[in-house]
């Protein structure tokens, strides 16, 4: 089998595994279980760094932790990644009002 007819199932698989990976996250983020739900996104990065759904969220944890700096970086990433999911710019905006940043939470959440 060549790369190129291999190389597209290898990324379908990989989506899927991230997705399956991603709900467990998600629902462990939901309960609560912040070092579960980190665990689940990191393990996400590791198979696509650019994963803006994981991103997002590990930002939403960082921001969780009040490290508005990382959680500022994490979602800064995932808006790259996607540029079109408001509540990215929402949360980018949470975590930049909490550090006095006001000019910039406002334009985040005008977005």
């Amino acid at each position: 089998m060549s790369q190129q007819t291999s190389s597209p199932a290898r990324r379908q698989e990989s989506h899927a595994t991230c997705q399956v990976i991603l709900v467990k996250g998600m629902g462990d983020h939901e309960a609560g279980r912040l070092f579960d739900a980190e665990r689940s996104y990191r393990e996400i990065l590791a198979i696509d760094p650019d994963h803006a759904d994981a991103l997002h969220l590990l930002g939403l944890i960082a921001y969780q932790a009040r490290h508005y700096e990382e959680a500022i970086a994490l979602i800064g990433r995932a808006i790259v990644g996607n540029p079109h999911a408001a509540p990215y710019y929402s949360h980018l905006g949470l975590a930049l009002h909490m550090q006095g940043k006001l000019a910039e939470a406002v334009a985040a959440y005008e977005q």
